[in-house]
């Protein structure tokens, strides 16, 4: 069937058409260029400064609520406690536009607040495991987010024990991440 409200040359639509355009499932985040175009795409590559955070935000006169309170009237639902946790370890996982709507609030340039992920044997070496992988894909269903989003929230965990100067073995990392994982899903309602 074919729908057809134009003059002469206009082509319709059919009902086929339309119905099998609505069934098209997404990009994954990761993949929509549009997504990345927008920041709305984690950025492996980058690290909340967790010192440069709090400094700007004491200069600024602002409280850690007040930082939170803002960023929601920017659009991003952010609470107290993510707030607080930026400052305390840093984080990996927060998408580059979340990034820049935190600089504006602490009238930072994003360079100020954010830091490179450092290049490290003993993080590689732990990413590419069958183990880690296995980590990601239960993060992912975990969190139902994607194994590009999960990828970078579990490094993010890893990068902030290397900011605090703490490189444990791979090994011992994994046991770690596997501890951490286990004890969310225990704590998921069932």
């Amino acid at each position: 069937m074919t729908f057809d409200k134009g003059g002469p040359g206009h082509q319709g639509v059919s009902v086929d058409a339309f119905l099998a355009a609505a069934a098209l499932e997404p990009l994954p985040l990761e993949d929509d260029p549009t997504a990345r175009l927008l920041g709305l795409v984690p950025d492996a590559d980058i690290v909340l400064n967790r010192t440069a955070i709090k400094s700007a935000r004491a200069r600024s006169g602002l409280s850690v609520s007040d930082v939170a309170q803002r960023l929601t009237e920017l659009g991003w639902d952010t609470r107290t406690s993510e707030v607080l946790q930026w400052e305390l370890r840093g984080s990996a996982d927060i998408v580059p536009a979340r990034v820049t709507a935190l600089a504006v609030v602490l009238n930072q340039p994003v360079e100020a607040i954010t830091m490179p992920v450092p290049e490290d044997a003993r993080m590689s070496a732990v990413q590419s495991t069958e183990q880690f992988a296995g980590l990601v894909r239960r993060w992912a269903q975990l969190f139902d987010t994607t194994l590009r989003a999960a990828e970078v929230a579990l490094t993010s965990r890893m990068a902030t024990a290397v900011h605090r100067g703490e490189i444990p073995d791979p090994a011992r990392t994994l046991k770690t991440m596997e501890a951490l994982v286990d004890e969310l899903e225990k704590r998921q309602p069932q």
